[in-house]
């Protein structure tokens, strides 16, 4: 009971101080739209619009940011600044100028424009861009001149953005995107890429964005409720719904329900899919929510009392390690006492690629230094595919998460296709222009047979891939150990060992000649096999002709003529004969004679 009010007293204490929180870095965000006529088709329904005015909803308040879109020029659309009420009211009015009459993609200058300001790196700010896009780099008609764009994205942006410190988030939103430019942007300064396959999907793929800037702290849905704690000073509140949801609901604890008609002290932006509800000072205790439940719904928290999470990083390789550390923070100080963190459970549910949820206890530091922190080590790393991660810091009075992805990917594709005969492959090697020098690539391949047996495969060059041709002659699992060595962005050599890639062979038979199958089957003598029957006194003849091993079809067709007249001819004898043992029989009356007529007849 004393320890109960131990943290009561605590946490009684981290509100009093919620108004001496220390200034933390301040988010300044960039958000470049793509506006070419290609989006008459790509984005009809302008999702653009709402997905815009519902990241206005979201940027936190006193963050800066501004929207540019991109054509043969580059337009300030909403005007660079602090965000505030007056910001997302206009914000909303530019979001609602967006158009598709555009005739050019001038990322180039978009990036250079969206940057201003930017030239020196500042620790004190997180800056970001979001640049959407459904197409590749188009300043002209000429496609000399926007490959010389494109490079200059490569060579001066890209260069210029990583020395200020910015973090590139790309959305695509066709296959006709330049995706390797979209994710070397992504991946070469620590943001991340998405790929929207139709624009009702920019809501979702514009949250993520989001939720990768700004990093929010959380807390948890359970069911369609929710708690508060006294610390929280505002929450923002993301309810997806379906195209024939009844409106949402919003119950707090003791009071009338809230909603888009009666929002009382909330404030409600909606739009097709979506309901984004903003409180501040919210009532503590459960609150229950009146809608469809969706794994991206999320209730966001402003508040002193925050969870601080290192180690995560967009992409990855396979089997590279992974260290998680995390703290909880008050006021942006570590706690490190004891009468708050026996009553907190640190915890991070991991779902991988077979999308199935696995939740561990984060451990303690062992040194006293590191007291605090609590960390999850994966030694062996992750497999290939798309990790999401959720780590969460839960007491019997207050709850705190926040969410990663990690892309997990080898710097090539490798694909082993079926050839056109069973046991034969084609093996390919496909450099990801993101984290490579195509041109410098260097692979090697080892072929390893089941009996054990290595050899080396020879590979030949088509245009930036590698390709090897396979054909097995031994039945069981083949593997292909892959190794490359290449340059990465910043030209250093880099290495990776692949492991290997099964593949099923097969033995393979000769295949025999058309001459060589009619001299077989010519000298090959018919089988006779003779079966004994145990119920009957009877032996009957079985012929069989023998085929040569390994031929499975002959094209020589039977002669039916002469078939049938052999039988005819068999047909008689047996008539005959079968007559004049009936003849004989009937003379007989002795009991040998009777058992006769019975086989005959059976016969």
């Amino acid at each position: 009971m004393q320890k109960c009010s131990r943290i009561l007293i605590t946490v009684f204490f981290f509100g009093l101080y919620s108004n001496l929180s220390v200034a933390s870095k301040t988010d300044d965000i960039r958000i470049l739209i793509d506006v070419s006529e290609s989006m008459k088709i790509n984005d009809s329904s302008d999702y653009r619009i709402s997905a815009l005015k519902m990241f206005n909803g979201l940027v936190p308040e006193g963050s800066k940011a501004g929207v540019w879109t991109i054509d043969r020029y580059v337009d300030m659309t909403v005007n660079w600044g602090t965000v505030n009420d007056a910001w997302r009211q206009a914000a909303d009015v530019g979001a609602a100028t967006i158009h598709s009459d555009g005739v050019y993609t001038n990322i180039e200058s978009g990036l250079s424009r969206a940057s201003l300001g930017w030239e020196e790196a500042d620790a004190d700010t997180r800056r970001s861009i979001i640049l959407l896009t459904d197409g590749s780099v188009s300043i002209s008609n000429d496609a000399t001149t926007n490959q010389v764009s494109r490079q200059n994205i490569i060579t001066k942006n890209l260069q210029a953005l990583k020395q200020s410190g910015v973090v590139i988030h790309t959305i695509a939103l066709s296959n006709n995107a330049d995706e390797p430019l979209l994710k070397k942007l992504a991946l070469e300064t620590g943001g991340s890429f998405q790929k929207a396959e139709i624009a009702q999907n920019l809501h979702r793929i514009f949250f993520k964005s989001f939720e990768r800037v700004t990093q929010p702290d959380t807390v948890k849905l359970t069911e369609n409720l929710f708690s508060l704690d006294k610390n929280i000073r505002a929450i923002t509140l993301l309810i997806f719904r379906h195209k024939h949801s009844a409106p949402t609901l919003l119950y707090p604890p003791g009071s009338s329900p809230m909603s888009l008609k009666k929002p009382g002290n909330s404030v409600w932006r909606s739009d097709a899919g979506y309901d984004l509800i903003t409180i501040k000072n919210p009532i503590t205790g459960v609150w229950t929510i009146d809608a469809d439940t969706d794994p991206d719904n999320r209730l966001m928290v402003e508040s002193d009392l925050k969870l601080n999470v290192t180690g995560f990083i967009p992409y990855m390789m396979p089997g590279q390690p992974v260290q998680i550390n995390v703290e909880l923070h008050d006021l942006d100080n570590k706690i490190i006492e004891n009468s708050v963190l026996q009553f907190v459970d640190f915890n991070i549910a991991h779902t991988g690629i077979d999308d199935l949820e696995q939740v561990s206890k984060l451990e303690p530091a062992s040194a006293k230094s590191d007291k605090g922190q609590y960390s999850y080590y994966i030694e062996n790393g992750l497999e290939e595919g798309t990790h999401g991660f959720v780590i969460s810091a839960d007491s019997r009075i207050f709850n705190r998460s926040k969410r990663f992805d990690i892309e997990v990917q080898w710097p090539v594709v490798v694909r082993v296709d079926p050839g056109s005969d069973p046991g034969k492959y084609q093996l390919s090697i496909i450099p990801r222009e993101a984290y490579l020098d195509r041109a410098r690539l260097r692979p090697s391949v080892i072929l390893q047979a089941p009996d054990g047996h290595r050899q080396d495969l020879a590979l030949i060059q088509v245009g930036n891939d590698w390709r090897a041709e396979i054909e097995t002659d031994q039945d069981g699992v083949y593997q292909a150990f892959i190794k490359i060595d290449s340059s990465a962005a910043e030209n250093e050599s880099v290495s990776y060992d692949l492991g290997g890639f099964p593949m099923i062979g097969m033995i393979r038979q000769p295949i025999l000649q058309e001459a060589e199958i009619e001299s077989t089957i010519a000298t090959e003598p018919a089988l006779s096999t003779v079966v004994e029957s145990d119920s009957k006194s009877e032996t009957i003849l079985k012929v069989e002709t023998a085929v040569a091993p390994g031929i499975t079809k002959v094209d020589k067709q039977p002669d039916w003529t002469r078939i049938s007249i052999e039988l005819a001819v068999i047909n008689i004898v047996f008539i005959i004969l079968a007559a004049g043992v009936w003849l004989f029989l009937r003379d007989e009356k002795d009991e040998t004679g009777l058992r006769l007529v019975q086989v005959v007849e059976n016969v």
